[in-house]
């Protein structure tokens, strides 16, 4: 199956449309159809040229990182989408994750601690990416939107991060873009 989406442009929008977007994103049933109504019928006006467009196939960035032997020591640390993660062998901080011998467990362990949304500044992490280990050592995160945008994140250690691999994100295509 083909992902499709459609954005809207706009050249600005007012406080009190931004209101109203964020409203019906918020609230359940079909509360944004009048305001898509509303976008698709300024396409046409002067005010929002191209202001509609559709995308097929658009692709998910994603980074990894590849635990090896023992994995970080305690007290390495991480920075993933601007929040610093730090392997512990007695996690005591929010950002804490339990640090282990062996590379699957602490892969494990981080994407555990990255998909839990409570913790000091978590819920913008997980807002932004998904963590998998899938049983390995492999720590896979991906962009919860896709679009080249997203190849925009950033995975880094923080001084010393031993026995891990990381490539940054990269990956997101916006696919085929047409204006309508």
């Amino acid at each position: 199956m083909a992902l499709f989406r459609l954005l809207f442009r706009t050249r600005a929008l007012s406080s009190q449309q931004i209101a109203e977007l964020e409203t019906a994103n918020t609230n359940a049933g079909n509360q944004a159809l009048p305001i898509i109504a509303r976008l698709l019928t300024a396409k046409h006006s002067a005010q929002y040229p191209n202001a509609v467009a559709t995308q097929v196939n658009p692709t998910y960035a994603t980074a990894t990182l590849v635990f090896s032997s023992t994995g970080p020591a305690n007290a390495q640390t991480v920075s993933i989408c601007g929040t610093t993660f730090t392997a512990a062998t007695s996690p005591s901080g929010a950002n804490d994750f339990q640090r282990s011998d062996t590379a699957a467990t602490a892969a494990a362990n981080l994407a555990t601690l990255l998909n839990t949304v409570s913790g000091a500044n978590r819920p913008k992490v997980n807002a932004s990416i998904t963590a998998s280990a899938n049983g390995g050592a492999t720590l896979t995160l991906t962009a919860k939107e896709p679009g080249v945008l997203a190849n925009g994140l950033h995975v880094a250690a923080v001084g010393t991060f031993a026995n891990v691999v990381i490539t940054n994100f990269a990956g997101g295509s916006n696919g085929t873009e047409t204006t309508i």
